[in-house]
């Protein structure tokens, strides 16, 4: 079995521990995934990696570790927003690694973006206001930001020359998967508590990773034929 096939099979025991709340599952295959994935990621690099490949590998591993960190028992959500912030930071560095071009399409997308990451922000402003977690405000607010500029360096590589098409494609989609995930999450717990939230964000979550993935290893060429190769 390959390693991202492997990777496939825990996270849908993972989705499925999340479903029937069997929590020391998820504390097993919820790491496992992203820890296969990042193998597999790793395994088809070349010995010269690329700088886009490197930084979005750093994310990877950061993602892992903001995972560990949102599981633990007690309160360690702070490391784990922290450590997710820094591997948005990553993969913001290496999906702009080709240079940063600003074209009227580029504002669009950012105006696009901030339409719903504002209004979005200020429930999850109020939600931290009433519950009396001011002290996170910042930091929320800073991520935010950073996911905003992740989401929206994906997006504007659709309209670059040096990126396939279809590669652009994936990795937006990835990107924005990772918004509305992190949206939910952010939502579900300082806001309203969505149904069957919890599974909704590990789903798009786990399907954001595998795409940005995806798409970098297919805009250098490297993605295997038929993914599994």
């Amino acid at each position: 079995m390959s390693l991202l096939l492997a990777s496939f099979v825990s996270a849908i025991i993972d989705w499925i521990a999340v479903l029937l709340q069997i929590r020391w599952l998820e504390y097993l295959f919820k790491p496992l995934t992203m820890i296969l994935l990042i193998l597999w990621f790793f395994k088809i690099l070349p010995p010269e990696k690329p700088i886009i490949a490197s930084f979005v590998l750093a994310g990877l591993v950061l993602s892992l570790f903001g995972d560990i960190f949102l599981m633990l028992p007690g309160n360690w959500f702070l490391a784990g927003l922290i450590a997710f912030l820094v591997g948005h930071v990553a993969y913001i560095i290496g999906f702009n690694s080709g240079g940063i071009q600003v074209r009227m399409s580029s504002l669009i997308i950012a105006v696009l973006i901030s339409s719903f990451a504002v209004p979005i922000y200020l429930q999850l402003r109020g939600g931290l206001k009433t519950s009396g977690r001011e002290r996170l405000i910042l930091p929320v607010t800073l991520y935010v930001i950073v996911i905003s500029i992740m989401f929206w360096s994906a997006s504007t590589v659709l309209f670059r020359e040096d990126w396939i098409t279809l590669a652009g494609v994936l990795l937006t989609i990835g990107a924005g998967f990772f918004f509305f995930s992190d949206a939910i999450l952010g939502w579900n717990r300082f806001v309203k508590t969505i149904e069957r939230g919890n599974l909704i964000v590990i789903v798009t979550y786990h399907s954001a990773q595998y795409l940005i993935s995806f798409g970098v290893l297919y805009r250098l060429g490297l993605l295997p034929n038929g993914l599994f190769g």
